[in-house]
């Protein structure tokens, strides 16, 4: 009987051994699980901490913006003064340039006037001086400017001789035409004509004269350079 009881008593606390240890009755949590919720459980706890690179040839994470500031290339101070460029010996300024230009335009007018253009023939002293002075006062005048080859103007074609061959510095003998033309494809129109002696005192006078009588000549011939 007792052997009976001591079985019993034996046999009980195998069981009661056996319903006690952790791997009887209920799982044991694996190592991969545990591994897991550590692994959660201090991703929330803890704040994230950038990795720093091993070796100088890696790159900064991109969740640390200080490190990758600081091995950026540092920018060259700012200057308060912009950059001159350089010029060549022969290069203008573009002011300079804008100036000599108004001063161009300054310099050369608007063309005003009938255009005329004298053609003078002869080697006499007297005729030289008269054909200077003529020309020096249609250029001068306001009511005319020296034509060029593609306009309509009048051409004053003067002819002088010395009246005395032996003396031709006292007096000359001269014949002006003036005739109209159109372009240099085209002949001639006749408008008038002078002739008469001037001595040598008298060509600046005569200049005078004859100007004034191409202002008429070309009033009267007005109607040919519409």
């Amino acid at each position: 009987m007792r052997k009976r009881l001591r079985f019993f008593s034996l046999l009980l606390l195998a069981v009661g051994f056996f319903v006690s240890s952790p791997g009887v009755g209920h799982a044991a949590p694996t190592s991969d699980a545990i591994r897991s919720s550590d692994i959660v459980q201090t991703a929330e706890d803890k704040p994230a901490v950038a990795a720093v690179p091993s070796s100088a040839g890696e790159q900064p994470s991109e969740s640390d913006p200080a490190a990758a500031k600081e091995d950026e290339p540092a920018a060259p101070p700012a200057t308060s003064q912009p950059p001159q460029l350089s010029q060549n010996a022969g290069d203008t300024p573009p002011e300079q340039n804008s100036e000599q230009n108004s001063v161009r335009e300054k310099a050369a007018p608007e063309k005003t006037g009938v255009a005329v253009q004298l053609i003078h023939n002869g080697s006499d002293p007297v005729g030289q001086a008269l054909a200077f002075a003529l020309k020096e006062r249609l250029v001068r005048s306001p009511l005319f400017h020296l034509g060029s080859n593609g306009e309509h103007k009048i051409v004053l074609r003067l002819k002088t001789r010395p009246v005395f061959s032996d003396h031709p510095r006292l007096m000359s003998a001269y014949a002006l035409t003036w005739t109209f033309l159109e372009n240099a494809d085209t002949l001639s129109y006749f408008l008038a004509q002078e002739c008469g002696i001037v001595d040598s005192t008298q060509p600046d006078e005569l200049a005078r004269t004859l100007a004034a009588r191409t202002d008429k000549v070309s009033a009267d011939a007005s109607y040919l350079f519409e």
